[in-house]
């Protein structure tokens, strides 16, 4: 008899137990739009999450819609995934443009039935020039930004070499970075030749006239500043070409005798200690309100900031990594113009790490170093603090 009603009881819970299986109601399905990832100049790859909550289903789609404009309806792709229940959809998104600014958001429907994720957005990158050289002292340069790349060569001890590469602004009329590589025997004995005047590889009309020094702007006198100084190259042919138009830059004469200079001879000890020094030198036009009036009555713009970034190459030393080491500055142009800083010298607190300075730039410097010792390697010198190593500071 107790058998029986134990049978009974047990047989009741499994009646109600599948009575309650029957009786689940299903969720709602949702899709939710995932940031995007792999974003180049022209492709990109759209991410999302899909949940059926249990929804019996007979024709499915999912992908995106994309566009131009926020609210577009945009055009449709199908997205790839692997799933059963729920689960991550992806899709490769190609003929982008450059530097554009895109949105997207995930779509799925169940048996005609629509289900919309949020709306997400990017902004394509500018396209790397693949035909740029592999020197190590070369930031980013890319193919659409309204810059223009360039390279001098020269003679030292009857061999040819590659002397300074610049990127040029036409708006602004000075360069966005100079980079040269230094070492003893480039600026060993070097003097000035103060032979000012155009670049020979672009257009005079396109140009800075530095001929007589600048006519006061809208915020008084500024001196003409090099980004690659004077005292970097030796013998008249590379010396000379520091004096080209598209190396000057207009810079207070506080600052440019003072601190940045002071920075200038910091980096020529630190090449003479090494085999090779690898150097950035730039400006910052953002958001710049001052100008200063050429001899051809053009205007040129003063910059914002300055900016120094240098990768110095030992072979026999164990300091950095693989023989390699760096550091960085930035200062802010009318800051450092100041009384009182403008006299400072350079000292281990006004140091940055590279990847601090790339950050500030939004772009990267020494971009082929990966190359020449791998990504890992390649972060970790570009990441170091440069106040923590006293080879600099000693």
């Amino acid at each position: 008899m107790k058998r029986l009603i134990y049978f009974s009881m047990a047989a009741l819970l499994a009646l109600v137990a599948i009575s309650c299986k029957k009786e689940k109601k299903p969720g709602i399905p949702s899709v939710k739009t995932l940031e995007p990832t792999e974003i180049e100049a022209n492709s990109a790859c759209l991410n999302a999450w899909l949940d059926f909550a249990d929804v019996n289903w007979g024709g499915l789609n999912y992908g995106f819609i994309w566009g131009t404009a926020e609210d577009t309806e945009g055009t449709y792709v199908e997205g790839k995934g692997i799933f059963t229940e729920s689960g991550a959809y992806w899709a490769e998104i190609t003929g982008l443009i450059p530097e554009t600014e895109y949105w997207f958001k995930a779509y799925m429907e169940i048996d005609g039935q629509p289900y919309i994720g949020e709306i997400l957005h990017f902004t394509t990158k500018l396209p790397l020039v693949t035909s740029a050289p592999g020197w190590l002292e070369l930031p980013e340069v890319f193919k659409v930004d309204g810059f223009e790349f360039f390279c001098h060569d020269g003679t030292l001890n009857g061999k040819k070499i590659r002397n300074w590469s610049f990127y040029w602004d036409y708006d602004n009329r000075v360069s966005k970075w100079v980079a040269y590589p230094l070492y003893k025997s480039i600026f060993a004995g070097a003097s000035r030749t103060d032979e000012w005047g155009y670049d020979p590889l672009l257009p005079g009309a396109r140009q800075q006239n530095v001929s007589g020094g600048y006519k006061e702007g809208n915020n008084g006198w500024y001196m003409r500043g090099q980004q690659l100084p004077s005292a970097d190259r030796a013998g008249f042919e590379l010396n000379s070409t520091t004096f080209f138009s598209t190396n000057i830059v207009p810079q207070n004469s506080d600052f440019s005798g003072g601190l940045w200079m002071d920075l200038e001879g910091k980096v020529r000890s630190w090449a003479g200690q090494s085999d090779t020094c690898y150097v950035v030198s730039g400006c910052i036009t953002k958001g710049a309100q001052y100008y200063v009036i050429d001899r051809s009555s053009e205007k040129v713009t003063v910059p914002t900031a300055f900016f120094k970034a240098v990768l110095c190459y030992s072979q026999a030393t164990t300091i950095g990594t693989d023989g390699f080491c760096s550091i960085a500055f930035l200062f802010d142009h009318e800051e450092y113009s100041e009384s009182g800083k403008s006299s400072l010298k350079v000292n281990k607190n006004m140091s940055i790490s590279v990847k601090a300075l790339e950050d500030a730039l939004g772009y990267r410097l020494f971009v082929n170093l990966d190359n020449a010792i791998g990504e890992e390697k390649a972060t970790a010198v570009k990441t170091e603090n440069p106040q923590n190593n006293n080879w600099w500071w000693k």
